[in-house]
């Protein structure tokens, strides 16, 4: 028994099962951590934003596809109605601006929003 401790120190062959067992936790949990940071981050995000957008050609759709999926995929526009898209917008500046992102510029949100407006539902 230890003076720190009240609980019995345990026999020494527990002690190496129990330092072997965390030493294979420990290598498991580098692995993944290595596995994860392998994976493209917009891989799936890349992926789900090609899908459903109207226009998506157009310069008003691929700024909302690029500047949105920074931090997280794009809903559709139609979504939302026409009139709740600035405040989102807006909002996702200030979430860009407060997470080290580079702002949208005026000129762009001016084009995303025309673009969301347009293409919101009813």
């Amino acid at each position: 028994m230890s003076i720190l401790s009240p609980f019995p120190t345990p026999p020494s062959w527990l002690q190496r099962i129990y330092r072997g067992a965390l030493k294979q936790c420990a290598l498991l949990v580098v692995a993944l951590a290595v596995l994860a940071g392998c994976s493209p981050k917009t891989s799936s995000t890349a992926a789900a934003v090609g899908a459903g957008y109207p226009e998506p050609e157009s310069m008003g759709a691929m700024l909302f596809k690029q500047r949105c999926s920074d931090c997280h995929v794009p809903p559709p526009p139609a979504s939302r109605k026409a009139h709740d898209w600035p405040q989102i917008v807006g909002r996702m500046q200030n979430h860009r601006i407060m997470n080290n992102f580079a702002p949208i510029t005026n000129d762009e949100m001016r084009q995303i929003l025309d673009y969301l407006q347009k293409h919101a539902a009813g």
